[in-house]
């Protein structure tokens, strides 16, 4: 999932309004206007608050000025469920919608390479960019078809990183890639059709592969009624659930990616309760 959520922090009454943790109607009395002056003054004074102190100033506000709360009183759906986001259980923010459903094909995230031709020039089999683009008149023309497909393929994030990004010696990454046995056919092919068995590894400043960040085919790219979550993934502001727990016990954060460069999703559902759920009244009937 993507997103930023702000988790165990201070937020403002609205926003504790959406979680279900306050509300702007009280118990003790159905007068608007008295509701309206003990609903603003509470959030007002609170301001923007931890969850807890939101909830616990609502319940003492919506019990009224003369009520006398017992601590068992001060327990219902309201702090139980700010406790939850005191936890770090809950957060609020920008997020991929945990509601939404994934095609559950070719789910991938990764980049889709193809390497760039192979010429010989003066003797030596090289690997260009400029000249592909200059007369077009390289090896690929001459394979089969099975041949240029092999020279396409995908690689996880972490794999590209460490070889075709930043300091990688490119060169190098593309002839341990053509020199490996999945190769081997392109590469006899290669010197067969050139007459050597030079090979040049001379860096030319351009990169031997183009790369396309992809997530993959999704199932449903034609039709219209359905999003895929992985794919076309919708993003949802609101109030969502932790997903994921490390082994340690800590929550997994939002960016947190496993060891190939996966993302790993930490929300899965969106936090709700019930409507007009009076949990003042529960508390107070105790």
């Amino acid at each position: 999932m993507g997103g930023r959520i702000y988790r165990q922090g201070q937020q403002t009454w609205d926003k504790f309004v959406e979680a279900g943790i306050v509300e702007n109607e009280v118990f003790f009395t159905d007068d608007p206007i008295i509701t309206a002056h003990a609903i603003g003054k509470t959030r007002d004074t609170i301001k923007a608050c931890w969850p807890i102190d939101a909830a616990v100033a609502y319940t003492l506000a919506s019990a009224g000025p003369d009520a006398r709360l017992t601590s068992k009183q001060m327990v219902n759906q309201h702090t139980r469920m700010a406790t939850a986001m005191m936890s770090g259980m809950v957060g609020y923010g920008d997020i991929t919608d945990p509601r939404q459903e994934a095609c559950g094909h070719d789910m991938v995230e990764g980049y889709e390479v193809t390497m760039h031709d192979l010429y010989c020039v003066n003797g030596v089999i090289c690997i260009s960019q400029r000249i592909e683009k200059e007369n077009g008149i390289g090896l690929k023309q001459h394979m089969t078809q099975a041949m240029r497909d092999l020279m396409t393929f995908r690689v996880s994030r972490t794999w590209y990183s460490r070889y075709f990004q930043g300091g990688a010696d490119k060169k190098k990454a593309y002839m341990a890639i053509l020199f490996s046995d999945r190769m081997s056919g392109i590469r006899q092919f290669a010197e067969t059709t050139f007459g050597t068995d030079r090979w040049s590894l001379k860096d030319t400043g351009n990169s031997p592969v183009t790369a396309e960040f992809t997530r993959g085919q999704c199932l449903w790219e034609n039709d219209p009624d359905k999003r895929c979550s992985h794919h076309q993934p919708e993003s949802y502001n609101g109030w969502a659930m932790v997903r994921n727990v490390h082994p340690n016990g800590n929550i997994v954060e939002y960016g947190s990616k496993d060891e190939e460069g996966r993302p790993i999703p930490a929300f899965k559902k969106v936090w709700r309760r019930g409507k007009h759920v009076r949990a003042v009244r529960n508390a107070l009937e105790q």
